[in-house]
């Protein structure tokens, strides 16, 4: 039957479903829609032992089909997806990852749908990208959260289809946060995004600081999220701006625990101080936090750690907006700038490193990521401190600031911001590096995006680029159309509207971001 048959011939004859037990929500999810679109009369049923029947597909993660080994000798690859039939004409709809399975499912359901099914053995792909996961997802948890009419489980479900593998769940069930400001001051619209940690759970330390009810109501949002991810097979991720100030009134009741000044001079109208995250009080408090949102949120998978905006920042790094300041806990004023640099770059490895260990006794594959470039002086101090479960967000390892070694592939004179559509290919150098991190048991997360204006009008150091890339044996260059997320408001660039599945080939090819911007770990 394999080889000849097509997908649809194969999915209308289905007599019935089966879930192995123990099956993520994501199986039940795709068996659901598969009897809505093909198959209505197709019995649906868990646990216990697949039936042999030619007219049965099984929907599985984890584990490899018994006969679908790879055709080469040797392992099969980490992550893997798979669909074919077996000797008895028994189809498998499987994955290494849930994450990946339902962009699959649909790539089959949508653009494969007249494809021969294949044979078990020549099923089994591997994704491009082992994550491929939202920056700053504007509408699902960011500044555009309250847009009218946004059907957040429509919107997770497109995010699975165009093959995220994340979704961005941490956000205010209020419009804006409950930051103390001065009256005409625009400073606390500044913590509307990324909120942090202490805005779902409290700790022994600031217990009482913020509503019970306040928190109770983000946190309910933040486990809806996890909710409707792991409907679709998503994992729940989280973007905080840590460490980020605190109310003056908790830093009055403790002043030895006042960290950094971390606002910008410009827009603020009264100074914000955030917690000396080296102090072991402000440890445990962080530990706490943490600890306190995985148990009530468990499906959490990572955390991406933004600094130096927004009313967030490290102790001593050059790159506060009021330049380099903090406790006498970390370092004294005396002290040499280079002494002061390690210090820092120190400080915001062990600050990293206190969150995923923490959140790890919960979840143990719970990983934590930074971004990179808000860091100079300090970043040999802060590489050397990172290791396993820690890794970096980038465009490029090689930034200096904001800049970056990549230019257009063929116009060396178009300078254009890091890894967009037009790059696909790393210079040796970087790559060397990649590896060396990921031996330590760190990713790298590339930043993919369409555009960043700002950057695009900079020339800077981008003439030289990686040679004209080639797409990889079997990438697919073009993508059906896909409806957009059901929402009056939604604008169809921003939204992905035009944005493609995952491509179920191992290639370095890059497709476009549902939402303009995407971390993609290559790792």
């Amino acid at each position: 039957m394999a080889g000849r048959e097509r997908v649809a011939g194969l999915f209308g004859r289905l007599r019935r479903i089966h879930l192995p037990a123990g099956s993520p929500e994501v199986c039940r999810t795709i068996a659901r829609e598969i009897r809505q679109e093909f198959a209505a009369r197709a019995d649906l049923n868990a646990g216990g032992r697949a039936p042999r029947d030619a007219r049965t597909l099984v929907i599985s993660t984890g584990r490899l089909p018994r006969g679908a080994q790879p055709a080469r000798a040797g392992k099969a690859p980490e992550r893997w997806v798979l669909f074919g039939a077996d000797s008895a004409g028994r189809a498998h709809l499987a994955a290494a990852q849930a994450c990946h399975l339902y962009a699959f499912f649909r790539h089959l359901a949508e653009s494969a749908i007249e494809a021969p099914v294949p044979d078990l053995r020549r099923g089994l792909v591997q994704p491009a990208f082992a994550w491929q996961r939202p920056v700053w997802d504007l509408y699902f948890s960011q500044a555009a959260r309250g847009v009218r009419n946004l059907d957040r489980e429509d919107y997770a479900r497109q995010m699975a289809r165009f093959g995220f593998t994340h979704l961005e769940v941490n956000s205010l069930a209020t419009p804006e946060g409950m930051e103390e400001g001065v009256p005409g001051e625009v400073y606390p619209r500044f913590y509307t995004y990324c909120p942090a940690l202490d805005q779902f759970v409290d700790s022994f330390l600031n217990r009482g600081v913020y509503p019970k009810a306040y928190l109770r109501a983000n946190l309910r949002r933040l486990q809806d999220g996890c909710r409707l991810a792991a409907r679709y097979g998503l994992i729940p991720a989280i973007t905080c701006f840590e460490p980020r100030s605190v109310p003056e009134r908790l830093l009055q009741r403790f002043p030895e625990l006042r960290g950094a000044r971390v606002d910008h001079p410009f827009r603020s109208f009264a100074p914000r101080y955030n917690l000396a995250v080296s102090h072991p009080l402000v440890r445990r408090h962080y530990r706490e936090l943490i600890q306190n949102l995985l148990r009530a949120a468990p499906e959490l998978g990572c955390l991406a750690v933004w600094t130096n905006d927004s009313g967030a920042g490290l102790e001593f790094t050059r790159s506060l907006y009021v330049g380099a300041n903090g406790s006498a806990f970390l370092v004294r004023e005396w002290s040499d700038p280079d002494v002061f640099a390690r210090a820092a770059g120190r400080n915001a490895a062990e600050f990293l490193r206190l969150l995923q260990e923490s959140a790890a006794e919960i979840n143990p594959d719970f990983r934590v990521t930074t971004r990179l470039e808000p860091f100079t002086v300090e970043r040999a101090a802060l590489l050397d401190g990172l290791g396993r479960g820690l890794d970096v967000e980038v465009a490029s390892l090689f930034d200096r600031g904001w800049t970056s070694p990549y230019g257009h592939p063929l116009y060396r004179d178009c300078a254009i911001a890091p890894f967009t559509i037009y790059n696909n290919a790393f210079l040796p150098e970087e790559s060397r590096e990649m590896r060396r991190l990921a031996r330590r048991g760190c990713r790298t997360h590339r930043q993919m995006r369409r555009t960043r204006p700002w950057l695009s009008l900079r020339a800077a150091s981008w003439g030289r680029g990686p040679r004209a890339p080639s797409c990889a044996p079997g990438a697919s260059s073009t993508a059906p159309s896909a409806p957009s997320i059901r929402t009056r408001s939604t604008s169809p660039g921003e939204c992905g509207t035009a944005s493609s599945p995952a491509r179920w080939c191992r290639t370095s090819s890059a497709s476009r971001s549902k939402s303009g911007a995407t971390m993609r770990t290559t790792s």
